[in-house]
């Protein structure tokens, strides 16, 4: 599922789906039934300046806390901001720059991150 430029709500309903965004403009999209076990989240390395097949968690490229920013990496960052559920991309890791909200998941359950994929 994907929705595009501006914010759109995708409803992944019963079953396995995969949510795409292409670049950090097409976020600010409300995910309605969001279960970890089943689904995925896929992200454009070219639209996001990424490496196709990176492992964010093993690269320090993501990380979960409720402060909504990256605190850890200089780098374009993930970040799942506990506090409100939502998907975040930090484009500067630590810098100034504001982070883009790319998903509020609304009600997601079994969130870790790991479901994170880059693809080309």
């Amino acid at each position: 599922l994907t929705g595009g430029l501006g914010a759109d709500r995708l409803d992944g309903g019963a079953g396995e789906d995969a949510f795409l965004w292409l670049t950090p403009e097409d976020g600010g999209d409300r995910v309605v039934a969001y279960r970890g076990a089943e689904d995925t989240v896929l992200i454009s390395a070219a639209g996001f300046g990424l490496t196709p097949g990176l492992d964010l968690l093993a690269a320090g490229r993501y990380e979960a806390n409720g402060l909504g920013v990256a605190t850890t990496s200089a780098l374009g960052s993930f970040v799942f901001d506990t506090a409100r559920g939502q998907l975040l991309w930090d484009p500067d890791g630590v810098g100034a720059a504001p982070v883009v909200m790319i998903a509020d998941l609304i009600g997601a359950t079994g969130w870790n991150g790991g479901e994170i994929t880059v693809i080309a």
